[in-house]
This record gives structure tokens, C-alpha cells and sequence, in this order.
């Protein structure tokens, strides 16, 4: 089982269901998402990208690496979308998810039209935690 965290917080936020999920026999791996805790690029040369499909591919690569086939994966809030995706794009790799947040797959175009001021109002925090 692949638990991904959310932004801003890391692989902490499990400290308390992993080991319970570990005593019910899976197998537990939580990592950072890039750009947390331990992670660093290889090259100075590699390009620095926050992308959903980027953190995507980040997971596909670390599951290969791992050699591990089908997960089952959970995540929330950006491991949500993390795995969303994820299943969206490779499905016969994911044998179960679990997902929690509004920060699902979202539409680029839709993105590009304003909500209804209260609507906006409620994403305030990103306007403070982005800049």
C-alpha cells in the first residue's frame, strides 16, 4: 500500500495509520512527494515542475523502481490527485485507491473561469501558502 500525502503537510500525517495498516499485513511505503523532506533532483540540469502529471510520473517511476505492479493506493489532498491520475493513466497498475480531497483531475480550460466570489473566497489560503 502507497500512502501519499497532501501540501503542505508530508509523510507525518500517517504516523498514526500506517502502523495499523502494517498490522493488518500490507505492506506500507510512504513517500515524499518531490519537492518534500528528503527529496532532491539528480542534476542541476533537471527541470523543477510541481505539475499534477509530473508528480504522477514521479510515482510510476518509484513504483518501478520498486518493482511493485499494483498497488493499492491512498492519498489526500495532492496524493489524492497524485493517485487519481495515477489511475487515470496507467488503470491495469492500480489494483485499488483510496481518495480523499477535492483535488481531484481537474479541467485546464474550466480552471481559467472565475468562480462565484464566495465560491473564490473560500481558496483564500492559496493565495497566501502560493506566494
Amino acid at each position: 500500500m502507497v500512502l501519499l500525502h497532501g501540501w503542505p503537510y508530508d509523510i507525518y500525517s500517517f504516523v498514526d495509520v500506517a502502523p495499523v495498516l502494517a498490522g493488518a499485513g500490507y505492506r506500507v511505503i510512504i513517500p515524499y512527494l518531490r519537492g518534500y523532506g528528503t527529496t532532491r533532483f539528480l542534476s542541476s540540469e533537471t527541470l523543477r515542475n510541481g505539475q499534477p502529471s509530473a508528480l504522477a510520473a514521479d510515482l510510476k517511476d518509484f513504483l518501478d523502481a520498486l518493482k511493485i505492479e499494483k498497488p493499492i493506493l491512498a492519498g489526500f489532498d495532492w496524493g489524492a490527485r497524485n493517485a487519481n491520475i495515477f489511475a487515470a493513466l496507467w488503470p491495469e497498475r492500480c489494483k485499488a485507491m483510496v481518495s480523499v480531497s477535492g483535488y481531484l483531475i481537474g479541467s485546464q480550460e474550466a480552471g481559467k473561469v472565475p468562480l462565484p466570489p464566495q465560491a473564490e473566497l473560500q481558496w483564500w489560503y492559496q493565495v497566501l501558502f502560493c506566494h
